[in-house]
């Protein structure tokens, strides 16, 4: 995957430690799942690992499959939509930027936002509209 050879790059080329995003697959193949922990195992990548309720992902698999005539399609909708926030990351690196912004587009708010200010190093921005309003509220500005 695209995604691995990126934290692969940070990692070991640009001596950086990436934190890892996987969002559950509705069905884990055997080959995933061995996959899987030997990226965490023998890589040695921190990863958080997103499993979402499998009654509402099978679901919206369900309603996908029958209306959209793919089942995936609601789960790649961008996380933070509903929350109205925006994430930006600034760097000399397109690729590791995309890779961030991604990593933390997943992760729940309250956990982004810890491990910006942890890794003071990041330069971010996170901006959230507040609902019912034309104010924007910023979360982190470490530009």
């Amino acid at each position: 995957k695209d995604s691995m050879m990126v934290a692969h790059l940070l990692k070991y080329k640009y001596n950086m430690h990436p934190l890892t995003i996987t969002y559950s697959p509705l069905l884990y193949t055997n080959v995933g799942l061995v996959n899987m922990r030997n990226w965490i195992n023998q890589g040695g990548f921190d990863n958080i690992l997103f499993s979402p309720n499998g009654k509402i992902s099978g679901l919206l698999a369900r309603e996908a499959l029958r209306n959209l005539y793919h089942p995936l399609q609601p789960f790649k909708f961008g996380l933070k939509k509903k929350e109205n926030i925006s994430i930006s990351i600034i760097s000399d690196n397109p690729i590791y930027a995309d890779a961030m912004s991604t990593a933390l587009q997943a992760m729940p708010i309250e956990l982004a936002l810890e491990y910006l200010e942890k890794n003071s190093n990041i330069r971010a921005l996170i901006l959230k509209k507040m609902p019912d309003s034309d104010r924007t509220e910023t979360l982190i500005n470490s530009l």
